[in-house]
């Protein structure tokens, strides 16, 4: 039994001694190598373990007390050094049955080839489950990858440092690497961060040329593509509009892993440019003329890379023909149709679910050709390699379709189209070709034939695989060599969820002293005494070896970082009084002080002075708002620093509001800046040490109240209702609240916006997009300055005579009114229903004026002629009136 005993400590010995060799010289993953420093550790804790239980109980003697003294003090320094080693090298194990709390190939990929250092910024939104799970998954990557920096800030606690890097998105990762930075906004898809990794690495900028000047979708009229979003208290939700059948989502695809894009008209130039890494011409529908063929085969013959993706609908020239047969290919007409493998019960859509070896296939499953037509491969050309990457199933066929015309100028004639295979048969879908052009340099070329253009459309880019084998084949011919990454779709909605309550870290237990403590309590009868000087000497001396071990892996590793922020728990308003139980409210902002008195009968008076019901509607919201409205977080007094609450702009605060109930208490809430998101509100209750994260719409309304108030009851006015007054003004609010404005003039909708720095753009073509492709309007410096003076002139129009107050619809008629030619809506930050709509009727009898109707007040005025030439000024900025 003792001998069997001494194998098996032997074993572990030498188990432990080889596992932390191969762990530290053999392997040169860090996690592969941490992975076999645990199982040293286990092996050589065991082994500890066994020798332990080898100690009698008692010791006795005259060195029994220093002797187990001794045993006490080993036993905490292997627990030391038994927790430090583990520390160091923290192996993570997912158990979940979908790996959500791994990170996916494609990063994990870049974060092992990575060599040299690149810094992650990643602002999460701590209220964000998602969010949450990918900043817990990045710093479990920092450990395991040495060059990859991760610094990981709640956007909403650290508004100085979004302000230093320009983040005002939820869930945005700013990566940078050797001076260069790239953005990831609104993500938590780690996919999104292998790829702007990627982005940031490229030392210079790979230029994907599109073929234009045949019909291309590329850069066609009508083909512009944004991504809208949709506000949430979590952060804007991306929704790509693009037309079906263009090219965006490739083209945002392969801007997402670092290429630029750029159109080259074919037409118009003898040679393709030397600064294009990859030529692609995607759905062209006229033919080629002589010299563009002539064009195509010289770029070729130096080398050239090429795509082309050509429908059935594209007539074939007997030129480009000829060209491709040197290649050994010929483009066959008709559509493939394959009652076996297709998406649906479309047979037209051809799904291929099996590829051969190839470096553009490695990594693609199932994609779907819309319409495909037949790729021949005619021949064998040699110092050409060609690889069938898509084919049908052997039951597909040909269906014969209408001729192609030509209606390029250069060729008033169809050319003659290849002969239809006939019966049933595989048919390629695409080929690849490498090699040396015959005739050609020495330099080899490349070139992918596609017989469907659509499969690279919006429509069915996010079909299965189609988008990663687009990217795929432009990343082979441009020999981009980096770590392979699937590409990431833009979806209507949010990234994947990376979150799951199952997974494990499983690590041993953390206090190994305990533990053997525990054994040796539990021990009843005394150890086997050891029989013999040498088996003593060679126990101790191995219990000493593995604390060295132990030792040994505790100096090696890295110090892991990252903390988890719990969500806040659920609040329901910050103030509680209800609006009958409110006697006055007292607001302030700017140095300017404004009181609502609250009437018993209903509505508040503006500083004494009766007002508009409009305006009493937007104090009660305001203060409804205050009353019910969750704040989706909270931070405590150890969330934040004294020296935050002026960063947080509550030192002191831009708008104060006092609420004064009948019994006579008061309560104040003072609001602060916007978060970085731009989708809420630092606001604090006097008196309360809580920093409260509320919707900005509440503060957007009490704001607007405010304003309103000072516009209709101008400071010293005391006399009857504002809005009677001539010389009152006709907006019931200024254009500092207002971030939209929309002009409907006969039927005809105009609309203009206020981008991030408060400048005026028209929203249809006058903006850009930031990096990953969030929307970041932009106004054109050359029309923001007039579109800003035409609103100015508005918001300064005054009322030149009150008409009639609640006129009929006789009257409406009367003055035009019924049915108005011109309409103005003003609406406030990201709100979906107008705060102020004008409507503009007939000019009054002397020509010198015209008549308006203010639905807030529901009063017919008079204003002067010159307001109508400020609506058609804006029009004519705007591009929609000659």
């Amino acid at each position: 039994m003792q001998s069997r005993r001494t194998q098996f400590e032997a074993a572990l010995f030498v188990l432990a001694l080889v596992l932390a060799l191969v762990g530290g010289f053999a392997i040169r993953e860090e996690w592969v190598a941490n992975t076999f420093f645990f199982a040293a550790w286990c092996a050589a804790l065991l082994l500890l373990f066994s020798l332990a239980l080898r100690l009698p109980l008692h010791l006795r003697g005259r060195s029994a007390p220093l002797a187990t003294a001794g045993v006490i003090v080993a036993a905490v320094g292997v627990a030391l050094l038994a927790n430090i080693a583990l520390y160091r090298h923290d192996v993570f194990f997912d158990l979940t049955e979908t790996g959500s709390f791994t990170p996916p190939p494609e990063l994990q990929t870049v974060a092992d080839s990575l060599d040299r250092d690149v810094s992650l910024t990643y602002f999460y939104n701590g209220q964000d489950g998602d969010a949450l799970q990918a900043k817990n998954t990045l710093a479990s990557l920092a450990r395991r990858a040495p060059h990859l920096r991760v610094r990981l800030l709640d956007l909403d606690n650290e508004p100085v440092a979004a302000r230093n890097y320009g983040v005002r998105i939820y869930n945005t990762a700013v990566i940078e690497a050797e001076g260069r930075r790239t953005q990831v906004d609104n993500s938590t898809d780690l996919r999104d961060m292998a790829f702007g990794i990627e982005r940031v690495l490229k030392q210079q900028t790979s230029v994907v040329c599109f073929v234009t000047g045949h019909g291309e979708p590329y850069g066609a009229p009508g083909q512009h593509a944004h991504l809208s979003h949709t506000e949430t208290l979590e952060g804007p939700v991306a929704v790509l509009e693009a037309p079906p059948t263009g090219i965006n989502r490739l083209t945002m695809a392969i801007e997402a892993i670092g290429y630029s894009d750029r159109a080259v008209a074919l037409p118009a130039v003898s040679d393709i440019p030397a600064d294009c890494a990859v030529v692609a011409d995607l759905g062209p529908r006229s033919t080629y003329s002589p010299d563009e063929v002539r064009t195509l085969k010289n770029y070729l013959v130096r080398g050239g890379r090429l795509l082309l993706m050509y429908d059935p609908e594209f007539p074939v020239a007997p030129d480009l023909q000829s060209l491709l047969g040197d290649g050994g290919l010929e483009v066959g007409s008709g559509m493939v149709l394959d009652p076996v493998n297709h998406s649906g019960t479309d047979e037209d859509k051809v799904a291929v679910p099996y590829y051969p070896p190839h470096p553009i296939t490695d990594e693609v499953a199932l994609t779907v050709f819309p319409g495909p037509r037949p790729i021949a491969l005619l021949r064998k050309i040699p110092g050409i390699e060609a690889t069938a990457l898509a084919s049908s199933s052997q039951q597909s066929y040909v269906r014969p379709i209408a001729a192609p015309t030509a209606f390029a100028s250069t060729q008033p004639a169809a050319p003659p189209e290849p002969k239809v295979a006939e019966g049933h048969g595989q048919q390629a879908l695409a080929v690849a070709l490498q090699g040396n052009w015959p005739g050609g340099e020495q330099k080899p070329f490349r070139l992918v034939l596609v017989g469907s253009a659509s499969f690279a459309t919006n429509a069915f880019f996010p079909y299965a695989s189609n988008g990663d084998l687009a990217v795929s084949m432009i990343r082979w011919l441009a020999d981009d060599r980096a770590a392979q990454t699937e590409t990431r779709h833009v979806q209507h909605g949010r990234g994947p969820a990376h979150a799951s309550p199952d997974a494990t870290h499983v690590l041993p237990d953390r206090n190994p002293a305990a533990a053997l403590g525990d054994r040796v309590r539990r021990r009843n009868v005394a150890a086997a005494p050891m029989n013999g000087s040498a088996v003593r000497f060679v126990g101790i001396a191995g219990a000493f070896v593995m604390i060295a071990l132990i030792g040994a892996i505790s100096l090696t590793g890295r110090w892991p970082t990252g903390e988890v922020i719990s969500p806040a728990p659920e609040h329901q308003g910050i103030l509680t009084a209800p609006a009958d139980q409110v006697a006055r409210i007292q607001a302030s902002i700017g140095g300017k002080d404004v009181v609502f008195q609250h009437r018993p009968e209903g509505g508040w008076l503006v500083n004494g002075v009766e007002t508009e019901k409009a305006l009493s509607a937007h104090v009660d919201a305001a203060l409804r708002m205050l009353n019910v409205t969750n704040p989706p977080r909270i931070l405590k007094p150890g969330d934040y620093t004294a020296a935050q609450e002026a960063e947080f702009g509550l030192d002191p605060p831009r708008l104060l509001v006092s609420v004064v109930a009948k019994t006579g208490k008061t309560s104040s809430a003072a609001f602060g800046e916007t978060t970085p998101a731009q989708n809420a509100q630092y606001v604090r209750v006097i008196g309360q040490p809580n920093i409260y994260l509320v919707s900005h719409y509440v503060g957007v309304e009490w704001e607007l109240a405010i304003d309103m108030a000072q516009r209709l009851v101008p400071a010293g006015v005391s006399d009857r209702n504002a809005a009677q007054r001539p010389g009152a003004l006709l907006l019931p609010m200024s254009m500092a609240t207002i971030a939209a404005v929309e002009i409907v003039e006969n039927g005809t909708l105009t609309r203009f916006e206020r981008d991030p720095e408060g400048d005026w753009f028209h929203h249809v073509g006058q903006h850009t997009h930031g990096p990953g492709g969030m929307p970041a309007h932009k106004a054109d410096p050359r029309l923001a300055p007039p579109l800003a003076a035409e609103f100015t002139a508005l918001e300064r129009t005054s009322i030149e005579a009150v008409v009639a107050q609640h006129p009929d619809p006789d009257m409406l008629a009367k003055f035009g009114l019924e049915h108005p030619p011109s309409i103005l809506l003003l609406y406030t930050r990201d709100s979906s229903r107008s705060v102020a709509r004008v409507e503009f009727g007939k000019p009054t009898p002397d020509g010198l004026g015209r008549y308006a109707r203010v639905r807030e007040t529901d009063t017919v005025v008079m204003v002067p002629s010159d307001t109508a030439a400020h609506i058609e000024n804006l029009l004519q900025l705007a591009g929609t009136r000659s």
